[in-house]
């Protein structure tokens, strides 16, 4: 077994910021933002995203030193780069080859940094970059120029400055990847949108739009991210650096991780202990050489020497030289044929389809052509950059891929390769991370799928019967008890799965959101590290959506604070750090700004907290409990409300708020106070499953039902302004 981990450097030089993969030509090719003097861009290459080879320096321009963030695609036969030197507006290169060396091809255009490009279907170019309104865009007339101003996708605000983008095309849709809070928040984290027809507009946030984040010590501030088709040409991987803030601050290194599609939704599991190296292609090879010459009913073929099985994906990379070719699959029983402007698919010698090709396609330069068949017989026919140009229904199955009708002397053939998956179905096989989640449908077992929609868009779940399993390859961090908690639809009795080999079971819960799902605590399991097998399998009907892992504790009864004085344990953030707390007239305050303070364990789930609120109507400012909160940070320049969870806020406004945390808040539910100058109130915050109850003095005022609301999560409290206090607060287990 091939083993890498994240975090890990590119070889020397260079700094490892702002990773960008470009793959091409069956390799991948990668850039940094440039590090210490002389502050060049360089590039390396691999073969499988984890082992790579420096290629040397990409561009050593003066005007170029010190380029942030360079990205790199190709178009109409060249090479194409943006960077952003210093931050102060970008520049745009060519090159003949990926590797460079790049020139300049433009003036200093502007419009901020992290530049990136994409190529629609149709050959149409854009052009996106960083800003406080969301990622903003920009049409491309021809490789070397912008379009101006400029348009905000709103969509992919994170609440200020937004940076990062890049647009990923998957079956079909297209979803735009960014990065929002501050490189230097340990809450620097990925965000995504998806769109069903355009890589500009029509953009929705699913529910749950962060792809990457952690916090912890050990690993955090997760960003600036790219997107690359997988080695095994069906999947794609995630490209992100880490920003090391604690153990050697200002270091940032590479990580590489799978990305899972499920319809309309994405999803990644960070890992950062051992895991697989990415799956190569079953077959590969280089050159027209290292493929079989034969005659076939008076025509030269070239073939493979090994066949697809019946599901595949193939590619053939060819420069024809300008010359017609036609590309061979099922072993001669269908025919790509292309021609200078169109393509043409025929099989038995029957002509099925032909379309144009698109103007960025140049055939007098190396072009991949991709092609697919799914389960069902579906064919697709991709080009390049995964720009999808043609789709049909085949009467073939597998067999040898090849070329004929070629030009020997003229033609050159770069990469060819096969491998046994399509639209996605590799994504059943990769292991899925513990801590993490897995989607119903992303098991090993063929189970058929039922539509489903989350926030008007398509996503895929399992009906459930009794006994129907889902197994999955997992990649278990370490030894332990992990909670296992499940998304679901369409309950019709007590639910009750067995995974791993324990029975584990949950009432049907009260309340469900607007697409009819839930989430629900199944029970706790103890697995051991390392990659390995488990199987669910479902004692109860019901429609399954997604697993969840996460890591197991026992909740502690503990003081956070006592006679306005805070428990020494607690984690303390704000404007001045661990000094962020004070004791004053009010309680346990602020020294300025806003502070925060964490108590316990990620895995605590059903507890009840208690505390005595102080403050002064009128006065600026708040105090606020928080609960079940995941994904904590904070740092100045990011939203106030940077985690994920829920509070109990009393503010200067005369009220009382239950609100829902998400690197920015929504408010739940409110309860009007009546108090006049100063006041002291007691709140009792007990959350247990999906439910919140409230009391005020005694006074139940509000319940509250949280059907997608996480299942557990820290205690802690945000006090904002020093007209507010808390003298005494606690958290019992229920």
């Amino acid at each position: 077994m091939d083993i890498y981990s994240n975090p890990f450097q590119a070889p020397a030089p260079g700094s490892t910021g702002d990773p960008f993969v470009m793959r091409y030509d069956g390799s991948y090719y990668l850039y940094f933002s440039a590090g210490a003097p002389p502050s060049y861009l360089y590039c390396w290459k691999s073969d499988n995203l984890v082992d790579w080879s420096h290629m040397g320096i990409a561009c050593d321009i003066p005007e170029i030193c010190g380029g942030y963030a360079p990205e790199v695609i190709y178009n109409r036969g060249k090479f194409y780069m943006c960077t952003s030197p210093h931050g102060n507006g970008h520049y745009f290169l060519c090159s003949d080859k990926p590797e460079g060396p790049y020139k300049l091809i433009s003036n200093r255009i502007g419009q901020r940094i992290d530049g990136s490009f994409f190529i629609d279907d149709d050959g149409c170019s854009y052009f996106y970059r960083a800003e406080y309104n969301g990622i903003n865009y920009h049409a491309m007339p021809d490789p070397e120029h912008i379009d101006l101003p400029g348009t905000a996708i709103l969509e992919s605000c994170l609440n200020g400055w937004t940076e990062g983008p890049m647009v990923l095309k998957h079956n079909k849709k297209y979803f735009l990847t960014y990065t929002g809070n501050h490189l230097l928040s340990k809450g620097y984290k990925v965000c995504y949108s998806v769109s069903d027809d355009s890589p500009v507009k029509n953009y929705t946030n699913m529910k749950n739009q962060t792809l990457l984040i952690e916090t912890d010590d050990e690993f955090h501030g997760l960003g600036h991210s790219s997107s690359a088709l997988a080695p095994d040409m069906d999947g794609a991987y995630i490209i992100y650096h880490s920003y090391e803030l604690v153990k050697k601050p200002g270091f940032r290194s590479m990580n590489v991780d799978r990305l899972f599609f499920n319809g309309s939704r994405m999803y990644a599991n960070t890992i950062w202990w051992d895991q697989e190296k990415p799956s190569l292609a079953d077959y590969s090879s280089r050159g027209l050489e290292s493929l079989k010459r034969r005659s076939a009913g008076g025509k030269i073929r070239y073939m493979t020497s090994e066949a697809t099985k019946d599901v595949y994906t193939a590619e053939i990379n060819v420069n024809s030289s300008g010359s017609a070719f036609t590309v061979i699959y099922a072993s001669g029983k269908g025919k790509i044929s292309v021609s200078d402007g169109f393509v043409s698919v025929e099989e038995n010698s029957r002509r099925i389809i032909s379309k144009a090709l698109p103007e960025n396609i140049v055939l007098k330069s190396n072009n991949a052509y991709r092609f697919s068949r799914d389960e069902n017989g579906n064919m697709r026919l991709m080009l390049n950059n995964n720009q999808d140009l043609i789709e049909w229904k085949t009467v073939t199955k597998g067999g040898k891929i090849g070329l004929e009708n070629i030009n020997e002397s003229k033609i050159r053939v770069g990469f060819v390769g096969f491998s046994s998956y399509a639209n996605g179905s590799s994504d059943r096989y990769q292991a899925k991370a513990i801590p993490g989640r897995m989607d119903a449908v992303h098991s090993v077992n063929s189970n058929p799928t039922t539509p489903c929609t989350e926030n008007g868009k398509e996503i895929f779940c399992i009906d459930a019967g009794d006994n129907t399993e889902f197994e999955y390859k997992v990649n278990v961090k370490e030894d332990g008890l992990y909670d296992v908690a499940l998304q679901f639809r369409n309950p019709t009795d007590k639910i009750a799965f067995t995974v791993d080999g324990n029975t584990l079971t949950a009432d049907v819960p009260d309340a469900f959101d607007r697409d009819g799902s839930a989430v629900v605590y199944l029970g706790t399991v103890k697995l051991d590290a390392g990659i390995k097998n488990i199987k669910i399998i479902s004692k109860c009907s019901i429609t399954a959506d997604s697993f969840f892992f996460t890591r197991s504790a026992e909740v502690t009864d503990t003081l956070l604070i006592k006679d306005s004085e805070p428990n020494p344990e607690l984690t303390v953030m704000g404007l001045k750090g661990e000094h962020s707390l004070s004791k004053k007239y009010c309680g346990l305050s602020l020294s300025e700004g806003s502070g925060y303070g964490f108590i316990g364990h990620h895995g605590w789930k059903d507890y009840t907290v208690r505390a005595e609120i102080n403050g002064t109507v009128g006065g600026h400012g708040s105090a606020e409990l928080l609960f079940r909160i995941q994904k904590e940070s904070f740092y100045g320049a990011q939203p106030f409300s940077s985690a994920y969870g829920y509070s109990v806020r009393i503010s200067d406004d005369n009220s009382l708020t239950l609100n829902k945390w998400d690197y920015g808040e929504k408010c739940l539910a409110s309860y009007a106070l009546d108090d006049v100058g100063s006041f002291s109130h007691a709140v009792t915050v007990t959350v247990k499953g999906q439910k919140i109850k409230i009391l005020l003095d005694g006074k139940n005022i509000i319940n509250y039902d949280i059907p997608m609301g996480n299942i557990s999560g820290k205690v802690g409290f945000r006090l904002y302004e020093e007209t507010f206090g808390i003298t005494n607060m606690s958290v019992e287990k229920i």
